[in-house]
């Protein structure tokens, strides 16, 4: 699985919860939900529901996406 290169930006917002930290991190490397399905294995629907906060991941599912969007888990968490 690739990671993807964030640049460091300023959002209008500060993200408040996991989900709208997902979307900032998509958004930011021009990726749609579709682009981290295939890149992190996980279900379209899954990044969907993550992004609008009706999914709470696994351990599993967590540590990928910190992963792939190459930011801590606890910064991903908080």
């Amino acid at each position: 699985m690739a990671t993807v290169q964030i640049r460091v930006v300023q959002w209008d917002d500060k993200p408040d919860t996991m989900g709208a930290k997902l979307r900032g991190l998509r958004r930011d490397a021009g990726l749609s939900r579709e682009q981290v399905a295939k890149e992190t294995g996980l279900g379209l629907k899954t990044i969907g529901d993550l992004e609008i906060g009706t999914y709470s991941p696994s351990w599993r599912t967590f540590t990928k996406l910190a992963r792939f969007f190459n930011v801590s888990l606890d910064w991903l968490a908080e």
